[in-house]
């Protein structure tokens, strides 16, 4: 029979062994550590050291180098090294190298021939880069002095940046050693400097025939590659002996530091400890052995019946003490025999007052008395009698005094006693309870949560659970769902993808899937879907279940959807917008070079849809525009792309074959013309507008679509200009004036503050007296090489720009100044653009020429059009009402050629009427008598002053003077001069000769 020093023996000998071998390799382990680390501390002292010694001497050379460039010819090296002490022990001469590679000067003391170092890699390396930094070369030797040295270089350049020499500090590498040689790295320890490409600089420990040799060693190239720091085995290339390397790259400078501590140094005294540990474990293990085999003999000669016996009453009161549950015992008198601590602290019953013996009664009336037993005694007794009669084991469960749950299991014993164990289960109760509660609390926040949540066992596929918004949303019932499998619930192309989705997020690495697509549901029609998967996995790695979300993105699908149409589509007219224009044709291009068809490029401007917009507001304007798209609609075909770029501005891409493209293109532009030039019926209103097209065809008139695009507008332009309601093909005519008219308008902008400008201005006569009464200011340009410049040429130019608005404050402020040197009776008439009402502040520019010049506003006439008043009317008219107040007078130019003159006759108090000179050039005519006659009674009703413009022979001004025409203007009474040339204060005679 074993003893138990034989267990122990078979247990602590092994365990004397692994902690052996355990606790040598933790030693073994700990002398690398200490040594990497104190490898790592040396080379890290001495690269913070290294970092000062070469950063001092790069801003050393950055000084001399500042100093050199500031004035070469008389930079003093030896002067400026001495001055700022820059020679120690470790920096022993600096030398400056001229471009040509020869030493130019230098801190030895040196008066031989010139030295040449051209040669040399710390001469070529900068000569040859561009890149301005701290070079650090290889162990050389020296030409100025003799011996081996460490050269530190930096780049000179001239001031117009090129290579200019190099300036070098030398170093000396037996200083760098002495200082290695503080290293504690043990007797046959290393310690070496090497450069970028591991040429060793520097070295300790090493033999000196090494310094300056490029050695490759993998292992360290290999570290560097993956870090700054590191270390490894190795070292026997250099001299045989096996050492642990450490290595640091510096931070801040092209060098290396390498560290090395032999075998012998690191394990030393990890070899003396082993040997002790190794006494120590084998004197123990002969020493359980010795106790082993006394205990054996011992227990030989032990009773074997006394030692059962012990064994037993010891095991049993150990089992007994340390079970979870409280033990009690009765025999068949129903006297305790046994019970455990575990049950007197149940019942939180006094140790002292229970004893083997008592009977079942007294032992139940301790319990009634201190408040472990809820029924009465004699009740207990009977109910316990009964069952113990059945044979069957007694289970219950009894609430004791102090809340606590205690279940009570009893077994009977063939000898008549029994034996009971009591369980405190209120803990596990309430926690069932508890856990009870959450799952009721999770079924509820689950069943009511809107977004549908399908839940599946991972392995078989079956429902697990299901919320109360997936059966809604496929209006299924949860018991029909709850057990079943995909394939049993939807048809079969839904079931296969849901099945597919399923194994794409079983094997995916995360765990998770998402994918979006539409379902068909029974109440809900066709539905856009979000399903996401999440993989829920069990204690072992393995898949347990997966949770499906469902979230309905229909509404957002349809919101994106209509995102897009308002992003890439017109939203008045559903056309393709600008963007998206742009596209198609970028797209159509790509396909023509692939072999596709080729197409004309169209640009269409309404002709008068400003006027409709004015005169019947914006929402018959946009009325108008959809009705305008339906016609272009209509007239295209189905693959032709049709656009509104903005505003009133269209854009068509008309496709055709290559020897039609032309003709196509002429037959649609025509017939957009005529549809658009149709009378539109809106809203009970009959509006009439007109259309100027711009063509441009691929390949004749550009491969790409700016340049397409360019040629259609520049052809648009032509066409309005030509006037209206007409098309017109891209020409490089057209370009050639397009550059002429942005030549001219650079010369328009700088001829203003070149002061190009000047007033000319023509008298306004009486009819009665022939005396000047008033002159109108007319704008002229003195181009410096083109000579004087019609303002038909350059007045349109300027409103396109803008410049009008500088130009016409400069006509305002010039007029003013020259009609204070006019007799005080003549008024000066100033036309205005229609675009000085929306590009300034006209009443401002109007007070502040009129102050400047101090020139009464009752001496200041401001002449319009009727487009002023087509433009922002109300706003328009308040401009000129308060003009009017100021007692500036408005005269109402070329009366009688618009559409609607007599309209604002009534909505503004105008001061003259003008009439146009188209009138006066038909003076003869009945027809036109019959017109004048009407406007000159017109003005008399409304009190105006009249004023024939154009009068050139003496018939007409007769004619007109007979009819009443007070005022009078034209080349009969003068042509236009400047203020020197004018004569104002003569009677204009009437020569009937005179022509203009």
């Amino acid at each position: 029979m074993r003893s138990s020093a034989f267990y122990l023996a078979a247990v602590l000998i092994p365990l004397f062994w692994l902690v052996y071998f355990a606790a040598t390799g933790v030693e073994r382990n700990r002398a690398i550590a200490d040594a990497e680390a104190r490898a790592a501390n040396v080379t890290l002292v001495y690269e913070e050291h290294l970092d000062s010694l070469f950063l001092d001497l790069d801003h050393s050379l950055l000084l001399l180098r500042a100093l050199y460039e500031k004035d070469p010819a008389r930079f003093d090296l030896k002067y400026w090294v001495q001055k700022a002490g820059l020679i120690s022990s470790t920096v022993i001469r600096f030398n400056l190298v001229d471009s040509d590679g020869y030493v130019t000067q230098t801190t030895a003391d040196y008066d031989g021939p010139p030295v040449y170092l051209g040669d040399r890699t710390q001469f070529l390396v900068p000569a040859g880069s561009d890149q301005d930094v701290l070079r650090i070369s290889a162990v050389v030797s020296g030409r100025v002095r003799a011996g081996a040295l460490i050269t530190v270089v930096r780049r000179l350049q001239g001031e117009d940046g090129t290579f200019a020499g190099v300036i070098i500090a030398t170093v000396d590498p037996d200083a760098l050693v002495k200082f290695f040689g503080t290293a504690q790295l043990g007797g046959q320890g290393s310690l070496s400097l090497r450069n970028s490409d591991l040429t060793i600089l520097a070295a300790q420990g090493l033999s000196k025939g090494l310094v300056g040799e490029k050695l490759s060693t993998p292992a360290l190239e290999s570290g560097l590659k993956k870090g700054n720091t590191g270390s490894y085995w190795g070292g026997t290339l250099l001299d045989g002996i096996s050492r642990l390397v450490t290595f640091r790259r510096s931070e801040s400078l092209p060098l290396v530091l390498v560290a090395g501590i032999t075998e012998n140094e690191i394990f030393a005294a990890f070899w003396r400890q082993r040997m002790i540990y190794r006494g120590m474990a084998a004197v123990l293990t002969l020493l359980l052995v010795a106790a082993v085999a006394w205990d054996l003999g011992r227990l030989f000669r032990l009773d074997e019946a006394h030692r059962s016996r012990e064994e037993l009453i010891e095991r049993f009161q150990s089992a007994t003490e340390n079970m979870p549950q409280g033990l009690s015992m009765f025999d068949k008198e129903q006297r305790l025999v046994a019970y455990n601590g575990k049950y007197l602290e149940l019942y939180r019953l006094p140790a002292d007052e229970y004893h083997l013996g008592l009977t079942l009664k007294e032992f139940l009336e301790k319990r009634k008395a201190s408040g472990g037993l809820s029924e009465e005694v004699e009740d207990y007794l009977t109910n316990m009698r009964a069952r113990h009669e059945s044979g069957a084991a007694l289970q219950s469960i009894d609430t004791i005094a102090n809340g606590r749950i205690i279940h009570i299991v009893s077994h009977l014993k063939a000898d008549g006693g029994w034996v009971s164990t009591h369980e405190d289960v209120t803990d596990r109760r309430h926690a069932e309870k508890e856990l009870l509660d959450v799952k009721n609390f999770l079924d509820t926040i689950i069943q009511n949560i809107p977004m549908p949540i399908l839940i599946k066992d991972a392995r078989t596929r079956k429902v697990l659970l299901v919320n109360r918004a997936y059966t809604l949303l496929h209006a299924l019932q949860q018991e029909k769902i709850i057990g079943a499998s995909i394939p049993e619930l939807f048809p079969e192309a839904l079931a296969s993808r849901i099945a597919a989705d399923d194994a794409e997020a079983l094997n995916s690495e995360s765990g998770k899937s998402s994918v979006e697509f539409f379902i068909d549901t029974p109440e809900q029609g066709r539905r856009a879907v979000l399903v996401e998967r999440f993989v829920v996995c069990d204690d072992k790695g393995g898949p347990e279940y997966i949770i499906s979300l469902v979230q309905d993105v229909t509404d957002r699908k349809n919101n994106e959807a209509k995102i897009n149409q308002l992003a890439r589509y017109d939203p008045l007219t559903g056309l393709s917008n600008r963007s998206l224009f742009r596209e198609q044709l970028e797209e159509l291009l790509a396909r023509e070079r692939d072999g596709g068809t080729p197409f004309a490029v169209f640009m269409l401007d309404l002709d008068r849809f400003k006027q409709v917009n004015d005169a019947h507001g914006h929402h018959i304007g946009d009325a108008l525009l959809k009705a305008v798209a339906k016609r272009i609609r209509g007239s295209i075909r189905e693959n032709d792309v049709a656009a509104r770029l903005g505003g009133d501005e269209f854009a068509l891409i008309a496709l055709g074959g290559r020897d039609e493209l032309r003709s196509r293109a002429e037959v649609l532009a025509e017939r957009l013309i005529q549809i658009l030039c149709a009378p539109f019926n809106i809203e009970e209103r009959q509006l009439n507008i007109g259309c100027s097209i711009g063509v441009a065809l691929l390949g004749e008139h550009g491969e790409h679509s700016d340049q397409l695009l360019r040629s259609a507008d520049l052809a648009l332009y032509k066409a309005k200009n030509s006037g209206r309601k007409q098309y017109c093909f891209y020409s490089e005519d057209l370009k050639a004036e397009a550059d002429r008219r942005n030549e001219l308008e650079n010369d328009l902008r700088q001829a203003i503050w070149r002061d190009e400008f000047e007033l000319h201005y023509q008298p306004v006569i009486a009819s009665a007296t022939g005396h000047a009464v008033a002159v109108e200011a007319l704008l002229r340009w003195r181009h410096p090489t083109r000579g004087l410049v019609s303002p038909d040429q350059f007045i349109p130019l300027a409103e396109e720009s803008g410049l009008i608005v500088r130009l016409g404050e400069w006509v305002l402020g010039t007029a003013c100044r020259d009609a204070k040197s006019m007799p005080g009776d003549i008024k000066v008439a100033v036309n205005i653009s229609p675009l000085q009402f929306s590009g300034s502040n006209l009443v401002d520019a109007t007070v502040s020429a009129l102050a400047g010049a101090d020139l009464p506003a009752r001496r200041l006439e401001v002449e319009v059009t009727e487009t002023v008043l087509l433009r922002d009317c109300q706003q328009n008219l308040e401009t000129l009402r308060q003009l009017k107040n100021l007692g500036v007078s408005i005269a109402l130019d070329d009366f009688g050629v618009g559409y609607s003159s007599l309209s604002y006759l009534t909505s503004f108090p105008f001061d003259k009427i003008k009439i146009d000179k188209s009138f006066i050039a038909k003076v003869g005519r009945p027809e036109t008598g019959a017109v004048i006659t009407s406007i000159v009674q017109l003005a008399k009703t409304l009190k105006l002053s009249i004023c024939a413009e154009g009068v050139e022979t003496a018939a007409q001004f007769a004619d007109i003077r007979d009819q009443g025409v007070e005022l009078c203007q034209g080349y009969l009474f003068g042509r236009p001069a400047p203020l020197a040339a004018l004569k104002l204060d003569r009677q204009f005679g009437i020569d009937e000769q005179k022509v203009a």
